[in-house]
């Protein structure tokens, strides 16, 4: 059995929907401003590259929120398509996995 890792694999999550979007990390912290939530450019890559341990709960609803996913989806290990993720962005199917 695997140990639980929420935090690495919200962070791993986090980072591979944002590039599978083509967003930058500003585009993102502009998109959580828009959604009403101040994140920082050096915030979001200290949580992206671990070096942030903790994120608050209003944090990591904000994130699912602006990657269009549930919140439950950033907690979820590897997907299995590694071009959309299992998620492509709301109203796109993906063109590999056909998700």
């Amino acid at each position: 059995m695997t140990a639980l890792q929420p935090m690495a694999d919200v962070r791993r999550n986090v980072r591979t929907l944002r590039e599978a979007r083509g967003w930058s990390r500003e585009e993102m912290v502009a998109r959580l401003a828009e959604a009403g939530h101040r994140l920082s450019v050096t915030q979001l890559q200290f949580i992206e590259s671990g070096r942030r341990k903790v994120i608050s709960v209003d944090e990591f609803y904000a994130l699912a929120h602006v990657l269009g996913v549930p919140a439950h989806r950033l907690t979820q290990p590897t997907p299995n398509c590694a071009d959309c993720q299992d998620v492509p962005p709301p109203g796109f199917q993906c063109r590999t996995c056909g998700t």
